[in-house]
């Protein structure tokens, strides 16, 4: 069976049923049923009107033949009650016992007024339909019309409320009750009289939408079992079951017990009683075998085709199937996300009104393969946005909103910030966004308890925690832990920084006239294209220098002095970003200069930069690099990489790209949360492991990049993933060699083969489509690797070299560094420097002058002088300006300086 939505049909139209087997009407099981059981309720109805009739038997009777039209909200049940007739007539037993039942106009109890009787409505309902058919037909006979407004007067007297007694006394007062309490007898009479006029067996009536008038609910389901009870009458009653018996057991329960009631037993058998009627009343109002549930919409979105009236071409439809509408949907607003787990369970409707509502706002034909104005494709997104708001959707709506704003921004300024789906503290905004209802204090607590002692006894992560959220906060859709401070997860910043340096050329062009940094050299050549003379900078950089303020913090508003650049990693992301959806000529210098130079936007202390981070006397600190020079290396690698792969991401509109940047970000630091909570715990004494003992600054970006390559593969291939953290928990060894990370890690190896093997399949079976948006995710996997904020790590053969160890400097460590520094300063004189320092001169020697003064003494020895002018010699002009002596300690510099200053005053004297 194919199902059919019409979205060019007319929206208040929904007669349905009239041709059979269209394809427009969906419940066919539910419409069988209801045919099967009207069938039944109307031979029933024709017994009792010939046995009423038999030697004068005026015995009333009451029937349960109610039907109970079920389903959820918007699952299509006004529709089907307004098709009951067509459905009806169209039907093989409707067609042989054509005119013997005649159907009433629905009646919606939530139009009733403050002081309505339903049972009124019902009357006057079937008062409107016999004195339509008097006005249509003048053969009727006055007996038959004197009978029927005899019975009606009669009825009338007798359904006057309890208030219309009171005045009344004696005789008038019995009769009064007396005509009350035969109100059941009087209605018959009137149904009876009614139906003779109408020429049919049965009248039907249609109630919708009972579960929605809920103070006249209760009111409505009883007066169907009193009143409705008639053999005559076939009460079609629509509604979630579920809402009546809740509302019935309201009623109920005001009844059986009170909550006041200090007998808790009795209270308690209140409850099971009040239950217990509940379930009986209702079984005997709506009886099992005459309750129709409709079935849910996804049982019927595989076989649904949509279709649309093409309004250039006259008599010209375009049908699409729904599975092939929802591909495009996802295509359209989750870019290169093809994974279930990326798309999130988004555009399924939960209900046919859900369905119909999506189908109307964002229409097949909007959704064309071709490409689309730039008007057009916001038009979209904005209806999009509105959509997910309805739903309550806020990964779609965040992404949606993000999308739009960047698609506005299209001067050179950029700020990650301004785009929600990465704005956890924007989300949070419970006046702009009442609907939201993912609980982050919650969910971030849980993510920071994973940290052993929360991140360490130093650092006040849940102090910064609670100045930003509460128990209370929520937020639009899930959202990654937030970089936490991990005391054990820095760098010191006296650490050698090393001699690893770069140079990049950039364009005098891309340059802003107000950048002239020291150090950037200058130089003028033609361009190969043409004549003209370029103007290029070359700015040589260290590694070291440019990684540390990538993926480093060390400007804290702290308690004590500082030494640490905490390990963080959103700038890099950030970074990462910016390079993808700005094109080559909006990137800008003074964006990569503002986002190097500003705290790590997802980092805890971004958003609470006043607090006290660290414990000590209140002291903000400022760390010390230059990061001006960083700036303008990453600039200049960013543009030199955007040109290099400008041909494939020129292809990917930058709004585009928010949805798969934004499961990137879940996915990455989600890991990123996991690994610092294992760095953290092997380094404590209870759980010494070797994994992260000789663990790299280094050693943890390329742990960042592997998760974050995976992350792509997972959102972008079609059938199932493996959905799994990358080298959590490998050796710093292992991580450093791609070979052993190919061998050793599964879980990126296996999804990039997966993503190539599907790319390959569907290039085979020719669907290009799909084949190309596999390319596409594999392009950016690519882009990505090649990234300047990873390929600044320097590597050969495929095997990285650790750079900046992690943690503080160890007495060991501290012994060897200050060893290997006065080997590089002293040069073949080593052992002549460390026989003067370490045998013949005192540790007790500190100052300079005392220095200066013992070597005078210790001259007067032959060898002793032999191995100071050694040493002195073999000093480098300007050792002062060297790196490896800056990172010794004061006593060893005095006994440099005593050395490089041996002799000079002798020879002035």
């Amino acid at each position: 069976m194919v199902y059919k939505l019409d979205v060019s049909r007319e929206e208040y139209r929904d007669d349905y049923a009239k041709e059979k087997e269209s394809g427009e009407l969906w419940q066919i099981y539910a419409r069988n049923q209801l045919v099967s059981n009207l069938s039944s309720i109307l031979k029933d109805a024709e017994k009792y009107k010939f046995t009423r009739s038999e030697g004068g038997n005026k015995d009333t009777w009451l029937s349960h033949n109610a039907i109970l039209v079920t389903s959820p909200r918007g699952s299509g049940k006004t529709v089907f009650l307004r098709n009951s007739k067509h459905m009806w007539n169209s039907s093989q037993q409707g067609k042989e016992e054509c005119g013997k039942l005649f159907f009433l106009d629905v009646i919606d109890p939530t139009m009733l007024m403050d002081n309505d009787s339903f049972a009124n409505v019902i009357i006057a309902q079937i008062y409107q339909a016999v004195s339509g058919h008097f006005n249509k037909k003048s053969n009727i006979c006055s007996k038959a019309r004197d009978e029927f407004h005899h019975s009606l007067k009669r009825l009338s007297d007798s359904m006057g409320k309890s208030s219309e007694f009171d005045g009344s006394i004696g005789i008038d007062k019995i009769l009064k009750y007396s005509s009350g309490i035969q109100v059941e007898n009087k209605f018959h009479h009137f149904v009876e009289s009614a139906i003779k006029v109408l020429g049919c067996s049965a009248i039907v009536v249609l109630i919708d939408d009972v579960d929605m008038a809920l103070e006249n609910a209760f009111e409505v389901v009883d007066e169907v079992r009193r009143y409705l009870g008639c053999p005559y009458i076939i009460p079609i009653v629509s509604g979630d079951l579920k809402l009546y018996e809740h509302m019935t057991q309201v009623r109920f329960d005001d009844r059986a017990y009170s909550n006041y009631c200090r007998d808790v037993e009795l209270r308690k058998d209140g409850i099971q009683l009040s239950s217990e009627l509940t379930t009986a009343y209702l079984t005997k109002v709506f009886p099992s075998h005459t309750r129709i549930t409709l079935f849910p919409i996804e049982n019927l979105l595989s076989q649904m085709e949509i279709i649309e009236s093409d309004n250039r071409e006259k008599d010209s439809i375009n049908i699409m199937p729904y599975s092939l509408y929802r591909e495009k949907l996802f295509n359209k607003f989750n870019y290169l996300c093809h994974n279930r787990d990326s798309r999130k369970e988004q555009f399924t409707p939960r209900s046919a009104r859900e369905l119909t509502q999506l189908v109307r706002t964002i229409k097949p034909s909007e959704l064309k393969d071709v490409e689309q104005t730039d008007t057009e494709l916001m038009s979209l997104y904005i209806k999009n946005k509105g959509w997910a708001a309805q739903q309550k959707q806020g990964d779609a709506f965040a992404n949606t909103e993000s999308a739009i704003a960047l698609n506005y921004d299209r001067d050179k300024s950029f700020n990650i910030h301004r785009l929600l789906a990465f704005n956890i503290k924007a989300q949070s905004d419970l006046v702009v966004y009442p609907w939201a209802s993912y609980p982050v204090y919650e969910s971030q607590l849980e993510a920071l308890d994973l940290l052993p002692s929360r991140g360490g006894k130093d650092v006040k992560n849940k102090h910064l925690l609670d100045n930003i959220f509460d128990e209370k906060s929520r937020i639009l859709k899930s959202m990654p832990p937030l970089e936490f401070l991990v005391s054990d997860l820095f760098i010191s910043k006296k650490v050698i920084e090393g001699n690893k340096s770069c140079s990049v050329l950039i364009s005098g062009d891309d340059l802003p006239e107000n950048v002239n940094h020291p150090d950037i050299l200058i130089s003028d050549g033609e361009s190969k294209e043409s004549e003209i003379t370029e103007r290029k900078v070359d700015v040589k950089y260290s590694v070291e220098s440019v990684l540390l303020d990538i993926y480093t913090e060390g400007e804290l508003y702290s308690t004590l002095n500082n030494t640490k650049r905490f390990v963080l990693f959103s700038r890099a992301f950030e970074l990462l970003f910016y390079s993808f959806v700005k094109n080559e000529s909006e990137l800008s210098y003074d964006v990569v200069d503002e986002i190097v130079k500003k705290k790590p936007f997802y980092s805890i202390v971004s958003f609470s930069e006043t607090k006290i981070s660290i414990d000590g006397d209140n002291e903000e600190i400022i760390d010390e690099l230059d990061k001006g020079r960083s700036s303008l290396a990453l600039f200049g690698e960013i543009v030199k990489w955007k040109r290099e792969y400008s041909s494939k991401l020129n292809k990917m509109d930058s709004f585009k790209l928010v949805p798969i940047f934004t499961y990137i970000f879940n996915g990455v630091f989600t890991a990123i949360n996991v690994i610092k909570a294992n760095y953290s715990s092997s380094k404590s004494s209870k759980n010494n492991t070797d994994n992260y003992r000789n663990e790299h600054l280094s050693d943890m970006v390329l742990r960042f990049k592997y998760n974050l390559l995976n992350a792509v593969l997972r959102a972008g291939i079609n059938g199932e993933a493996v959905y799994a953290n990358v080298l959590i928990g490998a050796k710093s060894e292992t991580v450093r060699d791609v070979g052993e990370v190919i061998s050793r890690d599964k879980t990126y190896t296996r999804n990039k083969a997966r993503l190539e093997s599907e790319i390959d399949r569907f290039t085979k079976a020719v669907d290009l489509e799909k084949s190309q948006r596999l390319q596409e995710v594999m392009m950016l996997h690519d882009a990505i690797e090649q990234h300047p904020i990873f390929s600044i790590l320097c590597s050969e053969d495929g095997l990285y070299a650790p750079t900046l160890k992690l943690g503080g400097i160890s007495k060991k460590d501290s012994q060897d560094e200050t060893k290997q520094a006065l080997k590089t300063l002293f040069g073949s004189a080593i052992d002549d420097a460390n026989h003067i320092l370490n045998d013949i001169l005192s540790n007790r020697v500190k100052t300079l002058s005392t220095f200066r003064d013992k070597l005078k003494e210790v001259s007067d020895v032959e060898e002793i002088e032999r191995a100071i002018v050694a040493a002195k010699e073999n000093l480098p002009q300007g050792f002062e300006q060297e790196d490896s002596y800056k990172v010794l300690d004061e006593r060893i510099q005095n006994f440099i300086k005593a050395i490089s200053g041996y002799g000079n005053q002798d020879a002035k004297n």
